[in-house]
């Protein structure tokens, strides 16, 4: 399976409306009988992209109603006089459906992260958090039941919790609003400004900036084919660009794709880089293979990854400016 990354603005004409199925079971005794939703998504008015028609044309998809609307009408499904007099709050960090056509079926990817707290007086106490994706398939149009699958998966994420009792530390709005800074704090590389000189294989490595290998250049500057580690048995050879995450030489960390090396620069707290990505997806971290985790999280911002038939000529070498996700690594297109 190829990918392509795809401009909202491309397919503007095409807008398809996302209406939630509502549940069509009650949870008794629920603690909470009002929602409230906190948007802390990159991008809060696109939710992906669909195959329509016959010739299967690219929609964005949109909400129908605003999603504080939905989500009212999904807790009244769900919950009955029964329910307490408490608040839940949804925090979305990511919503993204993203279909894939190729041969004779069709694939549907729906994509989910986002946090579940009850609101006590002034301050919010987790109750819990959802990451996942779900594939779904169909062999003439997958369109509705990947909207179905995304709407239980939502549904089910709100209903499983109503009933389940928050943790006693309470958050701050301010802390709630930026939970990216701090999950960032967490992460050693995000505060630090010197950066140790080696080869990282992975995210991981890098964010702890524990070098896997030691590196030597040819030359004074990074180049494709000029730098070497040492392999199992202690002699230099020279590395493949793409088969790792990152390098540091000299101090200054580059990204390393299948195109070459790319500085990255901290901006605001997040690393970016101009180059050219033959796979958005980073194969140092795609551990599973998967085609669903191409899509992760990346989809959603000033563009989408749109899937392509692995049979088409279309390249899917995308050039411009990244930012890295710092939840996984993955690259994410800017513009």
């Amino acid at each position: 399976m190829a990918f392509l990354f795809l401009s909202f603005n491309t397919y503007a004409q095409n807008i398809e409306k996302l209406t939630l199925n509502l549940p069509t079971t009650k949870v008794y005794y629920s603690l909470y009988n009002r929602i409230t939703l906190i948007d802390a998504r990159a991008d809060t008015v696109h939710l992906g992209i669909l195959k329509t028609g016959a010739f299967n044309k690219t929609a964005i998809l949109v909400a129908n109603e605003p999603l504080q609307q939905q989500l009212n009408k999904i807790l009244k499904n769900l919950t009955d006089f029964t329910a307490k007099q408490q608040e839940l709050v949804l925090q979305l960090r990511y919503i993204c459906f993203a279909e894939a056509v190729g041969g004779t079926s069709e694939m549907g990817y729906f994509m989910l992260k986002a946090q579940l707290y009850a609101k006590v007086n002034d301050g919010y106490r987790k109750i819990n958090s959802i990451d996942t994706i779900a594939r779904v398939s169909a062999v003439i149009d997958v369109s509705n039941e990947l909207l179905q699958t995304g709407s239980e998966i939502l549904s089910h994420f709100i209903a499983v919790n109503l009933k389940r009792q928050p943790s006693n530390y309470s958050y701050g709005y301010n802390d709630v609003a930026k939970v990216d800074s701090i999950e960032k704090s967490r992460l050693f590389v995000y505060n630090t400004n010197t950066y140790a000189d080696g080869l990282y294989l992975t995210y991981k490595t890098f964010t702890d900036q524990v070098p896997d290998m030691r590196i030597t250049v040819d030359g004074d500057s990074l180049q494709k084919n000029n730098v070497k580690a040492a392999d199992e048995t202690g002699k230099l050879k020279k590395v493949k660009t793409g088969n790792f995450f990152a390098v540091v030489y000299k101090g200054v960390p580059y990204i390393s794709t299948f195109s070459g090396y790319y500085k990255l620069t901290k901006k605001n707290n997040d690393f970016f880089f101009n180059g050219k990505v033959i796979d958005f997806m980073h194969p140092a971290n795609n551990s599973s293979g998967s085609a669903a985790s191409a899509f992760m999280f990346g989809a959603i911002g000033g563009a989408v990854a749109g899937a392509i038939n692995a049979a088409s000529s279309t390249s899917n070498n995308t050039e411009g400016e990244f930012k890295v996700n710092y939840e996984n690594g993955q690259f994410i297109k800017i513009r």
